[in-house]
């Protein structure tokens, strides 16, 4: 018994009693935490004013983004330049990463990543980028 522990204890604590599968966990309205984008912009100020600047103007426009999924695979992503609605596939889950693909009216498919930290916040990847999201309503 106490040689299995050590293996079964990841498993675990991340299943505790009561915890959300991580697919569950993305259900709800989402926000880019503001923390990530000031964090964007200080390290932008190391390559000089053009980069902070750019960085700022980025900072601004995704500071209204917000991503909504429901439990019936609908989401809907608004704010910045965003202005989409469409339906979410989860096509993997590994443990805390759970790996989704999106269809939206008039654009290609796409395949997006969220690393889940916690019930509260997780990580939204793409190809290009990624951001740090806070829950603003589950």
């Amino acid at each position: 018994m106490t040689k299995l522990l050590p293996t079964c204890l990841p498993f675990l604590l991340f299943a505790g009693c009561g915890s959300t599968p991580p697919e569950q966990v993305l259900i709800g309205e989402w926000a880019i935490d503001p923390d990530h984008l000031q964090k964007e912009v200080v390290e932008a100020e190391e390559h000089g004013r053009v980069a902070k600047t750019m960085a700022q103007v980025n900072a601004t426009r995704m500071a209204g983004v917000r991503a909504t999924f429901s439990a019936d695979g609908k989401a809907v992503l608004r704010g910045g330049n965003l202005d989409s609605e469409g339906a979410y596939v989860v096509e993997k889950v590994s443990g805390n990463v759970v790996t989704v693909s999106m269809t939206s009216k008039g654009q290609p498919p796409s395949k997006l990543i969220f690393t889940i930290i916690d019930n509260q916040r997780m990580v939204m990847s793409d190809a290009d980028q990624a951001w740090s999201m806070q829950l603003i309503r589950g």
